[in-house]
């Protein structure tokens, strides 16, 4: 693999170091499947620096990911008490067309994320993107998160500006579609 490579599981990347070796992937100058292989890394910080990248990778070239999202559910569920490595992850999703096969099992992941006080604001706000577009295809579960959001707004949203935000826009596109 390229020896820019060769770091990722000694230390914390940094975003330039990160947007390196997108560059790369970018380029085909390295395999997304080979460096996708991190992701089941003994060593934490490459498990960390893979799904930071293809959640990058994803927001840049989504239908290069899509084979890669039973994966990266995989390594969510295995890291679900570390922050970095689930928020990375819930954000890998946020603007993809979610496999059929993995729709279920990533709903109640990020409804659960959504339920938990503890849960981090960012993982929070993008739980509440998954869910949305999730829900779209299964209506039934709209009036569900709708509940679900309205209650993180009124005690999550008090200390966070952003589950506020993320809450009010999240409601009015539920809106639209429980009043069409």
């Amino acid at each position: 693999m390229d020896s820019s490579l060769n770091q990722i599981n000694n230390r914390r990347l940094y975003k330039p170091e990160i947007d390196q070796v997108i560059g790369k992937i970018f380029n085909l100058e390295i395999p997304l499947e080979k460096f996708a292989e991190n992701l089941s890394s003994p060593h934490y910080w490459g498990v960390f620096n893979t799904i930071w990248l293809l959640r990058d990778v994803a927001r840049l070239m989504p239908e290069e990911v899509l084979p890669l999202q039973h994966q990266i559910f995989e390594t969510m569920v295995q890291h679900a008490s570390d922050e970095g490595i689930v928020r990375n992850g819930i954000s890998f999703f946020e603007n993809l067309p979610i496999d059929k096969n993995l729709e279920d099992s990533l709903f109640d992941f990020c409804f659960e994320k959504l339920l938990n006080h503890k849960s981090a604001v960012a993982i929070k706000a993008f739980s509440m993107n998954v869910c949305y577009n999730i829900a779209l295809r299964y209506p039934d579960l709209l009036p569900e998160l709708k509940i679900v959001i309205e209650d993180n707004m009124d005690s999550v949203g008090q200390n966070s500006p952003a589950i506020i935000s993320r809450g009010r826009k999240m409601l009015r596109l539920i809106e639209r579609h429980l009043n069409k």
